[in-house]
């Protein structure tokens, strides 16, 4: 989260699932919610950034928003690939992102994976 707000970027909305981690967060000059669905439907990307064991469910819960390319989906989950992922939503448009952990001090090599749906506007914006 830090490294995307140094790097400029507004309107950044991030979800948690305790009301506890939401007031933890009020340091950060972002919006937090408890409800991924309402974050999703106001989103033009989505970054995915949870444990493996929950990415499909959160994708479940906010399928309406991301099936058919509705909006760009990055996930940073470990061991998901694009391919489970577009199994699992019609039509998503999916980006699979593994950075290391010179993240933090915003030196990343990232490895970037698209999915079959991702346009090269898509990458461009990644």
């Amino acid at each position: 989260m830090n490294a995307l707000l140094a790097t400029g970027y507004k309107n950044i909305t991030a979800t948690c699932r305790t009301e506890r981690r939401k007031k933890e967060l009020t340091y950060l000059p972002i919006e937090v919610l408890l409800d991924n669905r309402k974050a999703a439907s106001t989103s033009d990307v989505i970054i995915l950034s949870v444990k493996p064991h929950q990415v499909i469910p959160v994708f479940k819960e906010i399928e309406e928003y991301v099936e058919n390319g509705k909006r760009l989906v990055i996930s940073v989950a470990a061991i998901i690939t694009t391919r489970k992922i577009e199994e699992s939503v019609k039509g998503i448009r999916v980006v699979r992102a593994m950075p290391n952990i010179n993240l933090i001090a915003r030196h990343s090599a990232t490895a970037v994976c698209r999915g079959t749906n991702v346009s090269e506007d898509d990458m461009n914006l990644v």
